[in-house]
């Protein structure tokens, strides 16, 4: 029974949900890299595109 659960979550994370959750992140990627985020309190610190990490790994469900 868990792995089939298991196994309908991976798809559904690794499948369904892959070009969804790479649209994600890129639009939280923009958002640091103009908006910045807040350091502290105020403070608010803007990312450099040389600071982005680059996706060396397939994304895989940790559950």
């Amino acid at each position: 029974m868990q792995k089939k659960l298991h196994k309908a979550i991976q798809k559904e994370m690794n499948v369904n949900f892959a070009s969804k959750r790479a649209k994600l992140y890129e639009e939280f990627f923009e958002r640091i890299k103009t908006r910045g985020f807040n350091v502290h309190f105020t403070d608010r610190r803007q990312i450099r595109e040389d600071e982005i990490p680059k996706q060396h790994r397939k994304d895989k469900v940790v559950w």
